[in-house]
């Protein structure tokens, strides 16, 4: 797995906060079909790209990046002029795997991370709710191919209206808030659910217990080395090996 190195301290930021426009926006139900539609692709198109400005790394990463990215792009924005149904899993189908792999991308920097950076923080957070996005995908497609799936989605709302139930439900999933308005009725989402709680509540013990440690390991460095006037929480991060002793640090 590649090493992300950001440069700035504001690289991840975009990501989470995109990712928070794109939960706020989906679920809006009160706005007629097309605004819907083109509100929806406006801020997905931002996300993406601003997914792919934050795990770019080497020549090799971006075109891994704009491969997966692109086609999704492309294909939404086609849904956008044509909703047909097949068109529609197609996009969301492209979106996930664009989504899983950006994922683990973060997840790989969050565990190799040797400081708990703004960046670390926003890369943790911006995870979370990529796996809720990433369940919310699959309910859409299996309420899509079977329809009623999960209850209180209506088939004849439109693709967005139903993305936005699929958000609400796998994000109230993830968090296991469990207010019980949305629930599966069988078949894939019933399997999926419990997996998606489970692994909401491992991936906040895991990262958190990562994050406490990596800065309760700095902070005893620091107090060994002398340098306990510097934080161990900064502006910037990077996994790989200093080249040379940092000013104020260790050799």
């Amino acid at each position: 797995m590649s090493r992300l190195r950001p440069k700035e301290g504001t690289r991840f930021i975009w990501l989470f906060f995109s990712l928070l426009a794109l939960v706020l926006v989906t679920p809006v139900a009160d706005e007629e079909e097309r605004i819907m539609a083109i509100l929806y692709q406006a801020g997905l198109t931002f996300m993406l790209l601003a997914a792919w400005w934050a795990v770019r790394g080497d020549e090799a990463e971006q075109k891994t990046a704009l491969a997966l990215a692109v086609p999704a792009l492309i294909v939404g924005w086609v849904t956008v002029a044509l909703p047909i149904p097949w068109l529609r899993v197609a996009a969301i189908l492209l979106f996930m795997v664009f989504m899983v792999w950006v994922t683990v991308e973060l997840v790989t920097y969050v565990a190799r991370a040797r400081t708990v950076t703004l960046d670390t923080i926003y890369a943790a957070l911006s995870g979370y709710i990529l796996v809720g996005l990433v369940f919310a995908s699959f309910y859409v497609i299996a309420d899509t191919l079977q329809p009623e799936t999960l209850g209180l989605l209506d088939p004849s709302i439109g693709g967005e209206d139903r993305m936005g139930a699929a958000i609400y439900f796998s994000l109230v999933t993830l968090t296991t808030l469990g207010y019980g308005d949305i629930s599966p009725t069988g078949g894939v989402a019933a399997g999926l659910a419990p997996v998606e709680a489970v692994l909401g509540q491992l991936y906040v013990a895991v990262l958190v217990a990562r994050l406490v440690g990596i800065y309760t390991a700095n902070q005893m460095a620091a107090q060994q080395s002398g340098g306990g006037t510097s934080s161990p929480v900064q502006g910037t991060d990077d996994p790989r090996p200093a080249a040379g002793g940092g000013e104020g640090g260790a050799p």
